[in-house]
């Protein structure tokens, strides 16, 4: 080691590291305006590409939700048709109360995606049938 005492290496690392860590300091707050603009925008496009995402799934969720009520409103038009058809196929001696509830889910599960007048006219008969305990219908 020097003995010269400005060449002092443990006197100037004191103030070196103080140094050092002034710049980093001044650095920092000089960056830090910055690095919080970067980090709002960023927040903001991670914030716009979730409402958009929102938006997507809520459109999806509409046409599914419109689609689903127009599809069952024909299916629930479809049964309440056949039935009145069949109501009119009916004898005085029909017991309805004899049908099966699984026969009757079955049957409306397949009769109700017909909207042809004449093939609804064949399901009608099938019910009647069923009701009027003719010979049971396996569906």
């Amino acid at each position: 080691m020097s003995d010269n005492p400005l060449m002092n290496i443990g006197d100037l690392a004191k103030p070196a590291v103080v140094l050092i860590e002034k710049i980093a300091s001044a650095g920092y707050i000089l960056y830090e305006p910055r690095r919080i603009k970067k980090f709002a925008k960023a927040q903001a496009e991670a914030a716009l590409t979730q409402a958009k995402s929102e938006i997507e799934i809520d459109d999806l969720k509409r046409r599914t939700a419109h689609r689903l009520i127009e599809e069952e409103t024909r299916y629930q038009k479809n049964m309440e048709d056949i039935t009145a058809k069949a109501v009119n196929q009916l004898n005085d001696d029909a017991d309805p109360n004899a049908i099966d509830d699984d026969w009757i889910i079955k049957f409306f599960d397949k009769s109700r995606l017909v909207t042809d007048d004449k093939v609804q006219d064949l399901w009608a008969s099938i019910l009647a049938g069923e009701a009027n305990s003719e010979v049971p219908t396996f569906i």
